[in-house]
C-alpha cells in the first residue's frame, strides 16, 4: 500500500463503455452505450410517449396567433373587436380559440386548453432588455390605434408616424426575448437538471423534459424532415388532421427550413433536428460526452441561424430601398416591415452571452438606426441607407465566416 498516493480516478460504473477496474474514484467520466438513434424526435418509455413540450407549443401558438391578429388589423374590414384580445394573449393564461391555421386539414386541437394549460407569455420573457415593458406599451398603443377610424383597417394602426411597424417589432422581441432567450439558456443550464429518476407521476427524467422544452422552444415537430418551406405543418401519421403539438414546425425551425432551401450547402434544419434528436437520445442513455457535444453544436448552429436570419432581413431592405419613391411611396408598408424585421433579429442575438458579434452590437443598431429610412431614392439619406445596411450585413458575415453566396442568397 502507498500512503500518499493519489487514487487513480476514472469511470467505476461496470455498466459503462469506458469502465475502469483500477479506478478507485469516479471522475464523472463514463460513458454509455445509447440505443439506436431514432430518425425522428420519437422517445419512449414503457411503451408510450416521454417527449413533453406541450407547454412550449402553447408559447408558440401565443406568439404566431398575437403576430397574425396585429396584422389583422391592418386589413379592410377590420374591427376594433380584435384589439380587445391582444393584451390577454400576452399577460394571461386565458383559453383561447388558436388562430394559427392548418389548411385544409381539420386541426386536432381548438384551443390552447386543449395542449396545455397556465401558459403566460409575458412571464416567460427573458426581460434583459426591457422587452416585457416595450412590448407592453406597443400593445397599449396598438389598441388605442384601434379605436380610431383613420387607422383601423390599414397597416396605421400598428405603425407609428416615423415607419415603426409594430407588429412586427412585437413578433421579432417575442421571438427573440422568449423562444430564442429561453432555448439558449436552458441549454446553458442543463446540468443542472436531475437525469437519474423521473419526474413523479411522469416517465420522463426532468433533464429529458428540460431538452424536449429546448426542442419545442425551436418549434421541432416530431417528424420535421417532411416539413418544406412552404408550408409549416404535415400530417405525419395519414389521420387527415394536424396535431399543433406534432406536426408543426414553429418558427426557428421553420427559418431552418428556409434559410436552408435558399442556400442548400448550409442545412441548418438537417443538422440542427439531428443534433436535437442526439442530445436527447444522449440524455436518455445517460451518456454526458455526447449530451454535452450536441448541446454545444445547438448553441453554436442556433446562433448562426440568428444571423443568417438578420443577413435575409438585410437583403429584403435592401431590395426595397433603391426603389423607394419617399415618404408617399404605395410600398412604404413593406420598407417598414423589412425595417422592423431587421432591427428585430439585431437585437434576437444579443440574448445569447458571448455571441459573436458581442462587441459590435452597439455598431450594428446604429447602422439599422432607430426608425425605417423613408428618403426617396437618389438622396444622399437614402444612398447612406443602403451603405449602412451593406456594411451590417459583411460586419455579421466577416464575424460568422458567411460565403458571398450566403450573404446573397439568404
Amino acid at each position: 500500500m502507498c500512503w500518499g498516493c493519489a487514487r487513480e480516478q476514472g469511470c467505476t460504473d461496470p455498466s459503462a463503455l469506458n469502465f475502469n477496474p483500477d479506478a478507485e474514484g469516479n471522475d464523472g467520466s463514463c460513458v454509455y452505450q445509447l440505443a439506436e438513434l431514432p430518425t425522428t424526435y420519437a422517445f419512449s418509455r414503457y411503451q408510450s410517449s416521454s417527449v413533453n413540450k406541450k407547454q412550449e407549443t402553447v408559447a408558440q401558438l401565443r406568439i404566431a396567433d398575437l403576430y397574425a391578429l396585429l396584422r389583422q388589423l391592418g386589413e379592410p374590414g377590420a374591427t376594433a373587436d380584435i384589439a380587445a384580445t391582444l393584451v390577454a394573449r400576452y399577460t394571461k393564461a386565458d383559453d383561447q380559440a388558436i388562430v394559427l391555421t392548418t389548411g385544409t386539414y381539420a386541426p386536432l386541437q381548438d384551443t390552447y386548453n386543449d395542449i396545455a394549460s397556465g401558459v403566460v407569455l409575458r412571464s416567460r420573457i427573458i426581460n434583459t432588455y426591457g422587452a416585457d415593458s416595450l412590448i407592453s406599451a406597443w400593445l397599449d398603443t396598438i389598441a388605442i390605434r384601434a379605436q380610431l377610424p383613420q387607422y383601423i383597417a390599414t397597416p396605421a394602426v400598428y405603425t407609428l408616424d416615423n415607419g415603426i411597424d409594430l407588429a412586427e417589432w412585437i413578433y421579432q422581441t417575442l421571438r427573440g426575448a422568449v423562444l430564442y432567450a429561453q432555448g439558449t439558456s436552458r441549454l446553458k443550464a442543463l446540468n443542472n437538471a436531475n437525469n437519474t429518476e423521473l419526474v413523479s407521476g411522469t416517465n420522463y427524467t426532468a433533464m429529458e423534459q428540460q431538452w424536449d422544452g429546448i426542442a419545442g422552444l425551436f418549434g421541432l415537430a416530431i417528424d420535421d424532415a417532411q416539413h418544406n418551406p412552404n408550408q409549416a405543418f404535415f400530417d405525419a401519421d395519414n389521420s387527415g388532421s394536424i396535431d399543433y403539438d406534432t406536426e408543426y414546425a414553429y418558427s426557428w425551425a421553420q427559418d431552418a427550413l428556409v434559410r436552408s432551401a435558399a442556400v442548400p450547402d448550409t442545412d441548418f434544419r438537417t443538422l440542427l433536428e439531428a443534433k436535437l434528436i442526439e442530445g436527447r437520445a444522449a440524455i436518455t442513455g445517460r451518456n454526458d460526452t455526447l449530451r454535452i457535444e450536441a448541446k454545444d453544436e445547438i448553441l453554436r448552429l442556433w446562433e448562426q441561424l440568428a444571423a443568417a436570419n438578420a443577413i435575409h432581413c438585410a437583403n429584403n431592405l435592401l431590395a426595397l430601398l433603391p426603389n423607394s419613391s419617399g415618404a408617399g411611396d404605395p410600398n412604404l408598408p413593406f420598407l417598414n416591415k423589412a425595417w422592423a424585421a431587421l432591427r428585430g433579429s439585431i437585437e434576437t442575438l444579443r440574448y445569447k452571452n458571448g455571441h459573436a458579434l458581442s462587441g459590435e452590437m452597439d455598431t450594428l443598431l446604429a447602422l439599422v438606426g432607430n426608425m425605417p429610412p423613408h428618403a426617396a431614392t437618389g438622396t444622399p439619406e437614402n444612398v447612406a441607407a443602403q451603405t449602412q445596411i451593406a456594411e451590417l450585413k459583411q460586419r455579421i458575415g466577416n464575424a460568422y465566416s458567411f460565403s458571398a453566396v450566403q450573404l446573397q442568397n439568404w
